[in-house]
């Protein structure tokens, strides 16, 4: 692109004419005052040629469409005071025209000197030049005369004779005298005509073209252009406020970066659901799933001097927060594709659901809305101090058949207030329930920007595990909740990064919540036996 803009800028051409300004090659041995005298006048005449009246004698004479002032701007004088030479310079987009400026800017000049044809100063050099060539022959003359005299002088006898041609050669000799004294005088006069002198030396031919800098230009452009997207890319990185890569996360929270999520695509039939390590083993997505659960299983341990505490110890991390900023974050799915991954392993794992605002977690594993976790805990609340606990007030654990180590509290109905159930000593003696039946208890939770008992939440736990999703979590955001989450002194075991899309809706037919598993009369699923339908890698 700069190179065609440069080729469309159009051919400047230059000429030159020059003057010689002063006694120069014409003068009669001018002395050092001439000189100095030349070099002040040749400033006014480089001045001179750019002024409106000479350049609208140009113009007129030339019959040029173009006003005195931008004319003015085509033309550059130089003046050199070593060589008393005058340089007009003329840059027109016409090679012939240029030089024609150029030179009729010289002869207008000239013209208003006093060494211009017909002019006052000129005639009067005429007549200084004439007297001069007169008294030069009559001091000719004068030389011989007294020559001639000076021979009859000596070869004259008698005494009258002698002394007529003696007085006669007095009077020449003096008539000698006044003349070269005249004759001194007129060519001083002379010499002064010639200090005020313009003569063009040299007239201007067709123009020549300048250096369009077109390779220059290209190159600058091409350096502007580079260093102008570098700016827009350091002003986008600047300014933008998104979290995108594993990097900008783990700087934005300063807590470690357990890992990234594989982005995955669902398969083409509409109701199939499940966690992708279970129906796409060999993906990348599955695999990107082990590593973070490899990375939270590590963090679950903690570094002593007798060296790592047993992941059944007391003082090891057993219960996990699992949430994000905003509620796509997606934390059910990845919380129910880190489940299985810990069950896989070994572990014994319940996962609840607290997103009591929009229970979710029973459509990742296909299982339709039943008695959960916000059930029991409202029956707690109708129990009386000391009542002993009855299967109303326990969570219901259901089994998952493909992963035996895994069980499952739905988060039940959606309650009126699950500010008050989540952060009530119900809720804390809840937890504690759990982690006595598994080894380890991961659980959901609304985003933790936008909802208070998560924040309580995760003061009871052993651990968060912080959810951001890739070009959608702001960056202040993530630190506005890393901030809170420090000030209630929340251990905080690490970050993901989550490229995965959002999760399929839930809300359309009920074969998209049961995921083709089995169903029993009166519309409960048998998750004993259910195998559930999964995505595929993308």
């Amino acid at each position: 692109m700069t190179y065609m803009i440069a080729r469309e800028k159009p051919i400047v051409y230059e000429a030159s004419a020059l003057l010689i300004v002063g006694p120069g090659i014409d003068g009669l041995s001018p002395d050092l005052s001439d000189l100095r005298a030349a070099a002040q006048l040749m400033q006014s005449y480089a001045e001179l040629a750019r002024t409106k009246p000479v350049l609208q004698n140009v113009v007129n004479a030339l019959n040029m469409n173009v006003s005195p002032e931008k004319l003015a701007k085509a033309i550059e004088t130089r003046a050199d005071e070593t060589t008393q030479i005058l340089t007009i310079n003329v840059q027109w987009n016409d090679a012939a025209e240029a030089a024609m400026v150029a030179n009729m800017v010289a002869e207008v000049l000239v013209d208003m000197s006093p060494s211009a044809t017909g002019s006052e100063e000129s005639q009067l050099k005429s007549k200084l030049a004439a007297q001069i060539d007169s008294l030069e022959t009559e001091v000719a003359r004068l030389d011989i005369t007294i020559q001639q005299l000076t021979d009859q002088l000596d070869r004259a006898v008698q005494a009258v004779e002698r002394s007529v041609i003696t007085d006669r050669l007095t009077q020449e000799r003096s008539n000698l005298a006044e003349a070269r004294r005249m004759l001194s005088t007129l060519f001083d006069s002379f010499k002064g005509s010639y200090t005020n002198q313009v003569k063009i030396v040299e007239v201007a031919s067709s123009g020549e073209a300048l250096d369009s800098g077109l390779y220059l230009t290209v190159i600058m452009g091409g350096m502007a252009g580079l260093v102008v997207a570098l700016a827009i890319v350091l002003g986008i990185e600047f300014f933008k406020d998104t979290i995108d890569t594993g990097e900008e996360l783990a700087l934005a929270t300063r807590i470690p970066f357990l890992g990234s999520l594989v982005r995955f695509k669902a398969t083409s039939a509409p109701d199939r659901t499940g966690p992708v390590v279970i129906g796409n083993p060999e993906s990348k997505a599955a695999e990107s799933y082990r590593m973070v659960g490899s990375k939270l299983l590590l963090s679950r341990y903690k570094l002593q001097r007798e060296g790592l505490i047993a992941a059944k110890d007391e003082q090891s991390v057993r219960t996990m927060l699992i949430s994000g900023a905003y509620a796509s974050d997606n934390t059910s799915e990845i919380a129910a594709n880190l489940a299985v991954v810990l069950a896989q392993t070994g572990y014994s794992v319940i996962l609840v659901d607290a997103h009591l605002h929009n229970p979710t977690l029973h459509h990742e594993f296909g299982i339709p809305e039943q008695r959960g976790l916000a059930d029991a805990l409202i029956e707690r609340t109708k129990v009386l101090i000391g009542t002993p606990i009855t299967r109303a007030t326990t969570p219901n654990l259901v089994p998952v058949k493909w992963a035996p180590k895994l069980s499952i509290v739905p988060g039940g109905i959606v309650p009126a207030n699950p500010f008050e159930l989540l952060v009530s000593n119900h809720m804390t003696e809840l937890i504690d329930e759990l982690k006595r039946q598994a080894d380890i208890v991961l659980i959901t939770a609304s985003p933790l920007i936008s909802f208070a008992e998560s924040l309580i939440l995760a003061s009871h736990v052993d651990g968060v595990v912080l959810v951001a999703r890739s070009g959608k979590t702001q960056r202040s955001m993530v630190k506005e909740v890393v901030d809170s989450l420090r000030s209630l002194n929340v251990h905080m075991i690490g970050s993901i990064l989550d490229h995965n899309r959002a999760s399929a809706d839930s809300s359309s037919a009920v074969s998209k919540l049961t995921g083709g598993l089995p169903v029993k009369s009166g519309g409960s699923v048998d998750a004993q036996n259910a195998v559930p339908a999964f995505r595929s890698q993308s």
